[in-house]
């Protein structure tokens, strides 16, 4: 269900007739939209997929100066009006200020369409450096995606 990525210590790679590690491509899946955003050293990949009325994003790899541009302009498309969306950051590797002003620019986009927006699976390095900044009171953060599903359900965000 996963597509491959360029530089980092997964093992669910997509057979590479595919998936070329430098192509940009949309691929349908049965449960939603996945976006290949590899290319060659960005060591950076989303998948979108969808569950009901939830948008998943799941981050992998670092979200960094050089993978900030592909993030903002995969994700901002997804926030619309009334959007519920859960970051899925279990295998986000590191997050620079690059990403955490992608990760604002997300917050105030959710806030002006009357969305809601949650964060899932933080890793240890990327929890330190959103308590640190304080973007941990951006987003409420819960263990799993699962987590975050139910608590956007029970409008408790």
């Amino acid at each position: 269900m996963e597509v491959g990525k360029t530089g980092g210590k997964s093992d669910r790679s997509a057979p590479s007739s595919q998936l070329p590690a430098n192509d940009k491509s949309d691929i349908k899946t049965e449960t939603g939209l996945k976006k290949n955003l590899l290319k060659e050293g960005d060591n950076m990949e989303i998948v979108i997929d969808s569950r009901d009325q939830f948008q998943i994003v799941r981050v992998t790899g670092n979200l960094d100066g050089k993978t900030a541009q592909m993030a903002q302009d995969t994700i901002m498309p997804l926030l619309t009006e009334e959007c519920w969306l859960v970051f899925d950051l279990c295998e986000c590797d590191m997050i620079t200020s690059a990403g955490l002003r992608i990760l604002l620019m997300f917050a105030k986009q959710i806030k002006k369409q009357r969305g809601r927006g949650v964060i899932s699976g933080l890793t240890e390095e990327v929890n330190d450096v959103m308590e640190m900044t304080g973007f941990s009171n951006m987003f409420k953060a819960y263990a799993s995606v699962d987590d975050a599903i139910t608590a956007l359900g029970k409008g408790t965000i």
